[in-house]
């Protein structure tokens, strides 16, 4: 049965793959999402007739990566659009799996605890990338406020670059030690300086600049982001932590608490709010999984 499932999964993505090949990168991509939004119809009804809570949730998952495909692809993303796509496939057979073999739980355990590392390796993925794309527009930002102010110098805007290049530094530092979150908020700050310092030397020639908010900083997409992954740590630290008084069901607690804050926060608009409530419960979920032995 696993076998079948597997391979029918495989088809599926290597239909949409030669397909997608023979295309512009939209129009494949177009076509690789509606090949995706058909199998999760079908995943649908079989985890509907099953009755399974995990295969349940697993397929809300792959539900919330098609959707987040889609907004991707909207925003010209291609790439995550299509890492996307392909998350949501994986989870749907997942799904299915789970669905045919719920009373089976060596199969269930395997699934879930495959579906965790895949989720870490995805966030690991995630974040290189974001970083990669600030880093470069940071760098454009420093050498263009270089060059202006060596054609003119102009001290507020010095302090602003020399500002920029120390928070720089101090990003690529953490990113060597692997604090990827904290090098992320340090890029953002950099591209904001590095901006400013820019538009501060244009002012004083009499020209006025704008700047679009860094895309991989905007807070918007940094909530949306964080809230998909606490989704998804929420749902493997219920389903998978045991017991009520161990130290792994605390920390579920706490996590569940703290979640609890960030959908107060975004209820009332405080997104800063939100996004530091569900890191705080990420990591408390992630914690109790690891305390747990998952």
């Amino acid at each position: 049965m696993l076998s079948k499932l597997f391979m029918t999964a495989v088809l599926v993505l290597a239909a949409a793959g030669r397909l997608y090949a023979g295309q512009g990168v939209q129009d494949g991509l177009e076509l690789k999402l509606r090949t995706n939004g058909e199998f999760l119809k079908a995943a649908a009804k079989i985890v509907s007739g099953e009755k399974s809570i995990e295969a349940a949730a697993i397929l809300k998952l792959a539900e919330g990566s098609h959707d987040e495909a889609m907004s991707h692809l909207k925003s010209g993303e291609y790439e995550f659009a299509s890492e996307d796509i392909d998350d949501s496939t994986r989870k749907a057979v997942h799904a299915i799996i789970l669905s045919k073999n719920s009373h089976d739980s060596a199969i269930r355990d395997t699934v879930m605890k495959e579906e965790m590392a895949l989720l870490a390796d995805r966030e690991h993925e995630r974040k290189e990338a974001r970083l990669r794309k600030g880093m470069a527009e940071v760098e454009i930002f420093i050498k263009t406020a270089e060059r202006l102010l060596n054609d003119r110098h102009n001290e507020p805007a010095a302090l602003k670059l020399n500002e920029t290049k120390q928070i720089y530094a101090a990003s690529k530092e953490k990113i060597s030690r692997g604090d990827y979150d904290n090098a992320l908020e340090d890029v953002s700050r950099a591209y904001k300086l590095a901006t400013a310092a820019v538009k501060e030397i244009k002012r004083s020639q009499g020209d006025i600049l704008t700047f679009p908010q860094a895309a991989y900083g905007d807070s918007k997409e940094v909530l949306a982001h964080e809230i998909k992954k606490n989704d998804a740590y929420a749902f493997f630290a219920t389903t998978m932590v045991k017991g009520d008084q161990d130290r792994g069901s605390r920390l579920v607690s706490e996590g569940l608490a703290y979640r609890e804050d960030a959908l107060k926060a975004i209820r009332t608009g405080n997104d800063a709010r939100a996004i530091d409530a569900l890191k705080a419960s990420t990591e408390l979920l992630i914690n109790a999984l690891k305390a747990s032995g998952n």
